[in-house]
C-alpha cells in the first residue's frame, strides 16, 4: 500500500461544501495509509476566510493531518495543484473539487491501481452532478456519509479499470514521481477552469506513461457557487496554453480557430512566451509527440 497519501482541495469559496469534502475523504482513507490533506483556499468569500481559520487551528491541523496554503486571489485550480506539489517529498498526490462525496472503498481502489508500474494517472468516474438541496436544505447527497446508502443507482460499464484518454480531473489520483517527471502543470493558467485535463492527461501518454479509469471508484459532483467569475476569454486561455505546451505554435493556431471565441494574435503570441520553457521541456524529454500518441491511440491496446 502506498506510503503517504498527499491530498490537495482547492477552496474557491465553497461554504459549506468544503467540510463536507474533507470529512468523505477521511472516512474513506484506508487504515493503513498515512494522509495528509492541504487546503488551497484561493476565494475571498468572508465564509471561506472562516472556514480557513476553522481548518488552520482545528483537531485534524493539531493532529498533523491537515495544513492550509491560502492564495491571495482566485487562480487556476490546477495551479493550486502544482504549487503545494512543489512542497512534497514522495508518495501519491491526488487532488479533486471542494465540492464532492466520496463513495466507499473509492480510495482504497485508487491507490492500489495507481501503485502498478504500468499506471501511471487515475480518473474516477463522476456520477449525478448539479444536485440541488430541498427547499429545507436537505439532499441525499449532501454531506459527507456515503451516497451510496441514500438511495442513488447508477449504471456500471464494467468492473475492470481501463485506459482512458482523457477525463474530468474531479477526482483524481498519480504517483509523485510521474507528476514530476512529466513536468506537473507548471503553466500559466489563469482564474477559472479549462485546459488542465488536455495537458495532464496527453503528457502521461507523450512520455510513455497511461492514463486509467476505474469504473468502481465513484464520487458526487454538486452544485456549488463561485465567489468569484471568469470569463470565455480566461477559459480559451487555458485552452490555447495546453495546446501550445503540447503540439507548438501550429497547433495553438489550429485549435484557436475552433474555440467559441478565437483569441488574436496578440493573445496566441503571449501564450506562445509564457509557455516556451515547458514546451521546450516537453519536446526534450517526451518520447512521443502528440501526433504520435494521437495516431497510435495507446488508450485502445
Amino acid at each position: 500500500m502506498v506510503q503517504t497519501l498527499n491530498i490537495v482541495i482547492p477552496a474557491r469559496n465553497e461554504y459549506p461544501w468544503l467540510p463536507w469534502t474533507v470529512y468523505s475523504y477521511i472516512a474513506d482513507i484506508p487504515e493503513d495509509v498515512d494522509w495528509h490533506i492541504t487546503i488551497a483556499s484561493n476565494g475571498a468569500d468572508p465564509e471561506q476566510k472562516k472556514m480557513d481559520e476553522w481548518f488552520k487551528h482545528g483537531t485534524l491541523a493539531r493532529r498533523g493531518h491537515l495544513s492550509l496554503e491560502t492564495f491571495e486571489e482566485a487562480v487556476h485550480p490546477h495551479i493550486c495543484v502544482q504549487r503545494v506539489s512543489e512542497k512534497l517529498d514522495d508518495g501519491v498526490l491526488m487532488w479533486s473539487c471542494g465540492h464532492i462525496s466520496i463513495a466507499r472503498g473509492t480510495i482504497g481502489k485508487m491507490l492500489s491501481l495507481v501503485e502498478r508500474e504500468d499506471v501511471g494517472l487515475v480518473h474516477s468516474p463522476q456520477l449525478h452532478m448539479f444536485d440541488f438541496p430541498d427547499e429545507s436544505g436537505r439532499s441525499k447527497l449532501y454531506g459527507y456519509k456515503d451516497p451510496l446508502h441514500r438511495g442513488w443507482s447508477w449504471q456500471r460499464h464494467g468492473e475492470a479499470p481501463y485506459k482512458w484518454h482523457s477525463g474530468s480531473c474531479a477526482l483524481v489520483c498519480v504517483k509523485l514521481s510521474d507528476w514530476r517527471e512529466v513536468g506537473g502543470e507548471d503553466v500559466p493558467f489563469r482564474r477559472g477552469i479549462g485546459g488542465c485535463e488536455t495537458l495532464i492527461d496527453m503528457k502521461m501518454w507523450m512520455f510513455g506513461k497511461s492514463v486509467w479509469i476505474h469504473p468502481d471508484c465513484l464520487y458526487w459532483h454538486w452544485v456549488a457557487t463561485r465567489g468569484f467569475t471568469w470569463t470565455m476569454g480566461e477559459h480559451e486561455w487555458n485552452q490555447l496554453v495546453a495546446y501550445y505546451c503540447l503540439g507548438g505554435r501550429e497547433l495553438m493556431e489550429t485549435e484557436n480557430k475552433a474555440l467559441s471565441y478565437p483569441q488574436s494574435q496578440d493573445v496566441l503570441n503571449e501564450v506562445e512566451t509564457l509557455c516556451k520553457q515547458h514546451r521546450q521541456f516537453i519536446v526534450e524529454n517526451a518520447k512521443f509527440t502528440l501526433e504520435q500518441v494521437l495516431q497510435n491511440q495507446p488508450w485502445l491496446h
